[in-house]
């Protein structure tokens, strides 16, 4: 989505970042049996 800062040494996979949101450093999110949406407070939820 749009206005979204990633920070550095990050894995994103098979997941949806919602706008406006800031993934800190050193983090990792993989969507396993489906896609995960990661929200603005770093939640995940299946769809």
């Amino acid at each position: 989505m749009n206005d979204v800062y990633i920070g550095d040494n990050t894995s994103i996979e098979n997941c949806i970042v919602e706008s406006g949101d800031t993934i800190q450093a050193n983090s990792c999110y993989r969507g396993e049996n489906g896609i995960k949406i990661v929200d603005i407070r770093g939640e995940r939820y299946t769809i």
